[in-house]
């Protein structure tokens, strides 16, 4: 609607034909269609990045959001192109569009490129003439196999380490777990693979090169999940009843294990606030600032929620009573 009103008032002869072609390519069917396809998946993939930059998210839950993703991209890849065809033809129809532009367009007819086959069996190939296809071969296709695969490159080292660590989330169903003989093989299996995570030299059986031992791990679970109180569940929560009833000589193995997977970030969005927040504080205009007063003002700045409760009146009179040149009697 804007464009047309820009070709029928405006007076700019240039801005009246740049307006025009616009307005032309946006009523282009297959821009529509791949206006949706877009639509769908940068939505999705957003939501999913805004969850993951959340400073509370623990690795269990970001691990399951990235599985929705991921199932999302390979459903989307089966079946969205015909949900996206339908949606563009709303879009087609709110735009006053002939139900003859509601096709893909036939491509002009170029000449073929002869291939050189290297066999005699090699059969030619065959060109593709329905324009839908076409578009599902050369774009959809294509652009759904990067997606996947460029998702799955980048989220599989987190993969990894959930499958090291996945299992202290689930700390409370190892109740009265050496009744069960497959799952009690299991957890030993797990703990034993968090050990070797865990070595120095990678090697499970020095014992004295690993922060932690399997098996000590394993007996530490099996006690434990018999005592936790029902409503703790998470790891935090596990951790802040061992600490809190003096239990971290008792479950030593427990403990670090607790503590280093806590202590790993998920994903990189603290340390980019941090430098975001640094850019802010040291600009080109500050280069003479000291590190330590970098440092310091970057600690205000992070920590602004607990710099806003403290008294600055108190704090000002004891630096000045510091910093006082005069000697007071």
């Amino acid at each position: 609607m804007t464009l047309s009103l820009i070709c029928h008032d405006n007076k700019d002869a240039k801005c009246v034909t740049e307006a025009a072609a616009l307005a032309k390519e946006i009523k282009n069917f297959e821009f529509l269609v791949t206006l949706v396809i877009w639509y769908d998946l940068l939505t999705q993939i957003n939501l999913a990045s805004k969850i993951l930059q959340n400073q509370n998210m623990n690795l269990n839950e970001a691990v399951s959001t990235l599985q929705k993703t991921n199932e999302f991209l390979h459903n989307f890849k089966e079946s969205g192109l015909q949900g996206s065809i339908a949606t563009a033809k709303e879009l087609a129809d709110e735009l006053e569009m002939n139900p003859d532009e509601m096709t893909f367009p036939r491509k002009a007819d170029v000449r073929r490129r002869r291939k050189k086959r290297q066999f005699s069996y090699e059969a030619p190939d065959e060109p593709v003439e329905n324009p839908e296809d076409a578009y599902r071969i050369n774009f959809f296709n294509v652009l759904m196999d990067q997606a996947t695969m460029s998702f799955d490159e980048r989220f599989s080292q987190l993969k990894k380490f959930q499958d090291i660590f996945g299992f202290l989330f689930n700390i409370p169903t190892y109740k009265d777990i050496h009744s069960d003989c497959s799952r009690s093989a299991e957890l030993q299996k797990l703990c034993r693979s968090l050990q070797l995570a865990l070595s120095k030299k990678g090697d499970a059986s020095a014992d004295d090169e690993s922060d932690i031992d399997g098996q000590s791990l394993y007996d530490e679970l099996k006690t434990l999940a018999n005592i936790l109180p029902q409503n703790t569940v998470s790891p935090i929560d596990v951790l802040r009843y061992v600490v809190s009833n003096g239990l971290p000589e008792l479950l030593p193995n427990l403990t670090v294990a607790l503590r280093i997977l806590l202590t790993v970030p998920v994903t990189v969005a603290s340390g980019e606030r941090s430098f975001s927040r640094l850019k802010l504080i040291k600009t080109f205009l500050r280069l003479t600032m000291s590190q330590d007063r970098l440092v310091g003002l970057a600690i205000l700045s992070i920590e602004n929620d607990v710099a806003q409760t403290l008294d600055f009146a108190d704090l000002l009179s004891q630096f000045a009573s510091q910093k006082a040149r005069k000697i007071s009697i």
